[in-house]
């Protein structure tokens, strides 16, 4: 399938195609491969790719989140964790300390986008899962 221009279901697919690669990639070297955001126009795309290597069966992600985590306050425990930011189930997949806003990086569960929250949005949404 040939495409004569690009739009957004077309890049959804184009990723999902990525991230398959990656996976097979990831299976014969070890190497994690990530695709960040997508920018395109009807006739250009572009994105930044991602790898990491996997330390002692654990995650190049959370080897990243453990070694910053008590920047701003988180325990090793909090990557991973699935909370609920409006509405959405979240999974806790990183921090940054260079973004003080918003420093804690989650994934949709439903979809995998990423996104940006605040501690204090982490720190409630985690309050409110230990309540119900």
């Amino acid at each position: 399938m040939k495409y004569d221009k690009l739009d957004k279901s077309k890049v959804q697919t184009i990723r999902a195609l990525m991230e398959e690669a990656f996976t097979k990639i990831a299976d014969k070297t070890g190497v994690h491969m990530t695709a960040k955001t997508i920018r395109f126009t009807s006739n250009s795309m572009r994105t930044t790719v991602e790898g990491t290597l996997e330390q002692d069966g654990i995650d190049a992600r959370q080897v990243k989140f453990n070694e910053n985590c008590y920047k701003i306050g988180l325990a090793k425990g909090d990557y991973g964790k699935k909370i609920y930011i409006s509405g959405m189930l979240m999974r806790v997949t990183g921090v940054n300390p260079r973004r003080p806003k918003f420093p804690v990086s989650v994934e949709r569960i439903s979809d995998g986008a990423p996104y940006k929250i605040s501690k204090f949005q982490l720190t409630n949404a985690l309050a409110s899962s230990l309540k119900g």
